[in-house]
C-alpha cells in the first residue's frame, strides 16, 4: 500500500489543533497551570510546549509508519490518537493523575483526548494523501489507445501502462460507518460555529454601543453560549445526522450518483424522508438537521472516494449442466428417466 506523504502544512495545523485542544481543556479545568507560569507570555510557552510535544510525537509515528510501509488511515487514526493521550497525560502532571485514576475515573477520561486525536489523525492522512508518483506516461497512454476502436474501448475497463493501472468500469461512494459518525460531528460543528457567529453579530449589532467595551463583554458572554450550543450540536446530534448519512448514501447509491452536489442536495431531503417514514415523529429534529446534514453528507463524500463496483458473487456448481440460461429449454423441460 502506498505511504502517507508527509505534509508540512498539516503539521502547522496540528500545532494549532494541539494549542486549542490544551487552552480548551485549561479552561474546563481538566488541565492545572502552574502557579509560576500565570501570566500571558508563560501560558503561550505552556501551549506551545505541550503543542511542540504532541507534533513530535506524531511526527515520530508517521515516520515509523512510512519505515513500515503503512498507509492505512485507521493507523494514522490510531496514532493520532495516542499521541494525543500521551502528551496529555505528560501535561496533566502526576499530582493530578493520581487524584483522577485513584478515584477510579481516569480510563474513561482518555476516552475523549483519544477520540479526538484520532480524529485529526484521520484527517491528516486524508489531506496529506498517499505518495504517489506525480508523473505519468502520457505518451505512452495516448498510444495504448490508439489502437482501441470505439466499440473496443468501452469494452476497455482497466489495463495497465507506464507503472500505472487506469480503471474506466463502474464505481460508487464507499460506505464507511466511521466516516459517517465523523462528518457527522463535523458537520454538526461546523453548522454551530456559522450559527454562533451569526448570533453573536445580531445580539452585539442590538446594542446601543455596539463598538465599545460593553460590546465586547456581551460578545464574550453570547461566545460562550453558543461554544455549548455548538458542542451540543456535535454531540447529540451526531447519531440522527449519522443516520441520515447512511439513508442518503444508500440513495445516492441507487440512484448512481457519486458527485458532491448530489450528496448535498441528498442531505437535504434525507431527514425529511425519515421523518416522512417515522410517520412526522421527529419532524422538528429534521428541519433542525437539514443543514448540517447536507454539509456532513458532501463531507463524507469527500473522505470516503470511490471504489469500484463489486462484481457478481461466485457460483458454486456440482453440475456443468446446470449452467444454463434462464430462457434455455432445459429449464421448462425435465428429462424423463424411465425405470424399469
Amino acid at each position: 500500500m502506498p505511504r502517507i506523504r508527509t505534509d508540512a502544512y498539516a503539521f502547522v495545523i496540528a500545532f494549532a489543533f494541539a494549542a486549542a485542544f490544551m487552552f480548551g481543556h485549561l479552561k474546563l479545568g481538566m488541565l492545572d497551570l502552574p502557579d509560576w507560569m500565570r501570566t500571558y507570555d508563560r501560558l503561550l510557552l505552556w501551549l506551545a510546549a505541550g503543542a511542540g510535544m504532541y507534533v513530535a510525537l506524531f511526527g515520530l509515528g508517521h515516520l515509523a509508519l512510512r519505515r513500515i510501509g503503512a498507509g492505512e488511515r485507521w493507523a494514522y487514526a490510531i496514532l493520532g490518537g495516542l499521541a494525543l493521550v500521551a502528551m496529555y497525560l505528560a501535561f496533566k502532571g502526576p499530582t493530578r493523575l493520581a487524584v483522577v485514576f485513584g478515584s477510579g475515573e481516569g480510563v474513561i477520561g482518555l476516552i475523549i483526548p483519544f477520540l479526538i486525536g484520532s480524529a485529526f489523525g484521520f484527517l491528516y492522512a486524508w489531506r496529506a494523501g498517499w505518495e504517489v508518483a506525480e508523473e505519468e506516461d502520457l505518451d505512452g497512454l495516448r498510444a495504448r489507445m490508439a489502437g482501441v476502436t470505439g466499440a473496443d474501448e468501452r469494452d476497455l475497463d482497466a489495463f495497465q501502462t507506464g507503472g500505472h493501472t487506469y480503471f474506466a468500469g463502474p464505481v460508487r461512494v464507499r460506505t464507511s460507518i466511521p466516516l459517517m459518525v465523523l462528518s457527522a460531528v463535523i458537520g454538526g460543528i461546523l453548522h454551530g460555529l456559522v450559527r454562533g457567529a451569526i448570533r453573536v453579530s445580531w445580539e452585539v449589532m442590538q446594542l446601543p454601543d455596539p463598538t465599545g467595551a460593553e460590546a465586547l463583554a456581551h460578545a464574550g458572554n453570547m461566545s460562550q453560549y453558543a461554544g455549548f450550543e455548538m458542542v451540543a450540536m456535535a454531540i447529540i446530534g451526531a447519531p440522527p445526522i449519522a443516520l441520515a448519512i447512511l439513508v442518503g448514501h444508500y440513495a445516492a447509491r441507487g440512484l448512481k450518483q457519486t458527485d458532491a452536489w448530489a450528496y448535498l442536495g441528498l442531505g437535504l431531503v434525507a431527514p425529511l424522508v425519515i421523518s416522512l417514514l417515522a410517520l412526522h415523529l421527529f419532524w422538528m429534529v429534521a428541519i433542525m438537521i437539514m443543514i448540517p446534514t447536507a454539509v456532513a453528507m458532501a463531507i463524507y463524500r469527500s473522505f470516503a472516494g470511490l471504489e469500484p463496483v463489486p462484481v457478481r458473487e461466485d457460483v458454486q456448481a456440482r453440475r456443468n449442466r446446470d449452467l444454463v440460461g434462464a430462457d434455455h429449454p432445459r429449464r421448462r423441460f425435465a428429462r424423463v428417466v424411465r425405470g424399469r
